[in-house]
């Protein structure tokens, strides 16, 4: 397998053996692979004298798993065909955020500006090979962990159709829809990791079986296309931009609003033909994401966790004497979903379905 060589600052588990790094040239720390979180263990790896630092608390809390005495399958598989694993990074507290901010260990910086974000949840997966710290990483996606991270540290977040991978010995977030991803430089590595560890797995009752024979061939892109924006956002007359609404759209990011016009017009000189649509049901639907009936199945994995660990307005930290262990966000999450009803739920299933 291919490999990027760079320099790992391994600075959180200073006892951990270095992984062995004969044929990776140049550097005493190889970067191959790296997994989500150096706390909340997203991807079980059995112990042994190389690995033996990954017995860690999880969710980014003082909260101490059983040691795997198994690896996850799309661990293993990996590690069989040549990566070697080189630490695990950081996330969001309990993978409940999309900003890479809400974590024990501190915020995960963008790559190219530390006053920006890095995205999340998968943060420190996406940062370490945007760095050149891995050549590629795991994520888990539920909610756009695995993308958002992706786009902005300008590298791939590659989440395929939940039950292609396996999930088995992936620590859960929202059970139903979760999926592990892949992060790489570009699309061809994404492949060339997804190729190896694309399986069915019968352990993951969520797993697929993949098809026998599924020929994809590729067309030509057609000179003529359609693109939708929002209704809401043009006039009547279709040539005027309603400012308002986009400043809305865009939370006044002024630099954000003239990126997506720019990219509107460019559609046109291409071919495109801006169709409307009725932007309205599809926000409604986002907001589903962290605020519909789903998040109670994060609160079935560690919602009494939460409850039992209330902020108190102290910084977050693993030190239950002094901090506080619990992201107030991530906290108002998780509090909120324990009182969903059963009637949400179906609410939620009806709103999606009708977009």
């Amino acid at each position: 397998m291919e490999t990027t060589v760079g320099s790992a600052n391994w600075t959180k588990f200073p006892n951990c053996v270095y992984p062995p790094v004969e044929g990776l040239p140049g550097a005493p720390t190889p970067d191959t692979l790296e997994f989500k979180d150096p706390s909340l263990l997203r991807f079980d790896i059995a112990p042994d004298p190389e690995t033996e630092c990954h017995q860690a608390p999880i969710a980014n809390a003082p909260v101490v798993m059983p040691v795997a005495n198994s690896t996850a399958l799309i661990v293993q598989l990996a590690l069989d065909n040549g990566a070697v694993l080189i630490g695990k990074a950081n996330l969001d507290q309990f993978a409940t955020g999309l900003v890479g901010t809400r974590s024990s260990y501190g915020p995960v910086h963008n790559i190219f500006n530390e006053n920006y974000i890095s995205g999340g949840s998968s943060s420190g997966s996406a940062a370490a090979v945007g760095i050149g710290w891995a050549s590629f990483s795991y994520g888990t996606d539920t909610a756009g962990s695995g993308r958002v991270p992706a786009g902005f540290n300008d590298i791939v977040g590659y989440k395929p159709t939940p039950g292609l991978i396996s999930s088995n010995l992936t620590f859960p977030a929202v059970r139903s829809v979760d999926t592990n991803t892949i992060f790489t430089l570009n699309a061809a590595d994404s492949k060339y990791v997804a190729d190896i560890i694309t399986m069915y797995d019968e352990s993951d009752p969520y797993s697929k079986p993949i098809a026998d024979n599924m020929t994809c061939t590729g067309i030509e892109a057609p000179l003529e296309f359609k693109f939708g924006v929002p209704r809401e956002i043009v006039n009547p007359n279709l040539n005027l931009y309603m400012d308002k609404r986009l400043n809305d759209l865009w939370a006044n990011d002024t630099g954000a609003k003239e990126q997506y016009l720019d990219a509107i017009e460019r559609m046109k000189m291409i071919g495109g033909e801006m169709v409307l649509f009725d932007y309205k049901p599809w926000e409604d639907v986002a907001k589903l994401l962290y605020g519909g009936a789903s998040v109670s199945q994060r609160f079935l994995t560690y919602g009494n966790y939460a409850l039992d660990n209330r902020p108190t307005g102290a910084p977050i930290t693993m030190n239950p004497d002094t901090d506080q262990l619990v992201d107030p966000t991530t906290y108002l999450i998780l509090k909120n979903a324990f009182y969903n009803k059963a009637t949400r739920a179906y609410a939620d299933e009806w709103a999606i379905n009708l977009i």
